[in-house]
């Protein structure tokens, strides 16, 4: 869609009103918030008009939709006088796709992927057990999608472990911290590598409070990469 949201002086805002009737132009407001919800306002709605501009539809004058009943034209008004998510609206056109529902869930920003190495101090020794672990919460997050609320609960799904030597691991476990060794990793040679770790989420989703339903759809947030230098270690015995 090539609206932005704002209304201002867009084509597809144009041909809400004038030309012929058509089905709803569909957009996905994320709200002025980061969680995605809108900015304190109201829905407002009006005729359609076949009339380019009018609000007030003469007899015969206003746009139909397939099933013959009236098309409205809705829009969202901020406390602050500013016009939201235009669209024209039929009852053949109010129940979200499952497209709609994607694209909601990939707009919400999900947590960094942040990498633990141990030992810290970015370094560590040829044929040790290298520690790796990361930080994944549950959240939830809703996302307005034209007058509807759909609501996700989000958990990670999966990681994928990058050791920098070539080798890869995914688990269902984000790793932890010594002494739990639960995503190691035993370099052979010393040298420098670069590992990293990507998270995968999943979600639930329910629209204006119904029944929650696994979506078919994740979100992978790729981590930035940390420096490691591996170095070899001579055993001395000592007295």
């Amino acid at each position: 869609m090539s609206d932005d949201g704002t209304g201002a002086g867009s084509d597809d805002n144009d041909d809400t009103f004038g030309g012929t009737a058509s089905s709803m132009t569909t957009c996905i407001p994320t709200g002025g918030g980061d969680d995605g919800s809108l900015p304190p306002g109201h829905w407002t709605s009006a005729p359609a008009c076949l009339e380019s501009g009018s609000q007030l539809c003469s007899d015969g004058q206003q746009r139909m939709c397939t099933d013959g009943t009236p098309m409205e034209y809705i829009w969202y008004e901020t406390d602050a006088g500013q016009i939201l998510y235009q669209h024209n609206n039929c009852p053949e056109d109010n129940t979200l796709t499952m497209d709609q529902i994607r694209s909601a869930f990939e707009s919400i920003p999900v947590p960094d992927s942040i990498l633990t190495i141990q030992p810290p101090g970015g370094e560590t020794l040829v044929n040790f057990d290298t520690n790796f672990y990361t930080v994944a919460d549950p959240f939830e997050a809703s996302v307005t999608v034209l007058t509807h609320t759909v609501d996700f609960r989000i958990r990670p799904r999966s990681f994928s472990w990058h050791f920098g030597d070539g080798n890869h691991n995914t688990t269902t476990k984000p790793g932890a911290a010594y002494p739990r060794l639960e995503v190691t990793h035993r370099y052979q040679t010393k040298h420098t590598v670069t590992p990293s770790v990507d998270t995968t989420w999943e979600a639930d989703y329910r629209i204006d409070g119904g029944t929650w339903t696994t979506l078919d759809d994740t979100v992978t947030k790729a981590g930035e990469t940390q420096r490691l230098t591996i170095r070899s270690a001579t055993p001395i015995l000592v007295d």
